[in-house]
């Protein structure tokens, strides 16, 4: 029998959690902070609702989010550079660069995004942390953050008992980084037997 999943529910858990974990390390530490920095190209409205919920969730359970906003003229050496330099700044500990960027350059969103330091990577986009994940290596990779977030609503709706070969997952793909990441993910955590629908054949 289906089941709705309250998403509201398990991201208020999550958040309440972190806030928790960021006020312990604090009460050991009084200088201790968490940084994250959201890289934006440009002025896209959906970016903006993105980037806001993103800052006021940091807000609410006290990280220090700091957006570094390029004009959408910025050439890809300068937003290179502005990675790099958020790679080599010791107060941030994560880094998004939000997509699609909004540019009138010719620029590699791709090679962007790879240029991130692998252990401040966020959205797991980076080469190294896929191809951790894609050798099954879950220690050593951040994960993509779509198909995390999709395996934390599995392990804490409860719905499961989550026994090995006993359930099946059907994927309906629309981008690859969702789709194998999610794949691997049910896979390597679940041993799902996982079954992928192409969009053009269900629309």
């Amino acid at each position: 029998m289906a089941r709705l999943i309250s998403g509201k529910e398990v991201s208020r858990e999550v958040l309440d959690g972190i806030k928790a974990g960021i006020a312990a390390a604090r009460g050991k530490h009084a200088d201790f902070s968490a940084g994250l920095a959201i890289v934006q190209v440009g002025d896209l409205a959906e970016s903006n609702v993105y980037i806001g919920k993103k800052i006021q969730s940091c807000k609410d359970v006290g990280i220090d989010a700091r957006l570094v906003k390029l004009s959408k003229s910025s050439t890809q050496s300068q937003v290179l550079e502005t990675v790099n330099s958020l790679n080599a700044d010791s107060s941030i500990h994560g880094i998004i660069v939000q997509l699609p960027l909004d540019t009138n350059q010719t620029i590699d969103s791709h090679l962007v995004t790879n240029s991130i330091s692998a252990e401040k990577d966020v959205d797991g986009l980076t080469s190294l942390n896929a191809g951790h994940l894609a050798q099954g290596d879950l220690a050593r990779c951040i994960p993509p953050c779509t198909p995390n977030g999709c395996m934390e609503l599995i392990k804490k709706s409860g719905g499961c008992q989550l026994s090995a070969g006993a359930f099946s997952a059907c994927l309906a793909k629309n981008t690859e980084v969702f789709c194998q990441g999610m794949t691997r993910l049910l896979d390597l955590k679940y041993n799902f037997n996982v079954y992928i629908l192409f969009l053009y054949l269900v629309r």
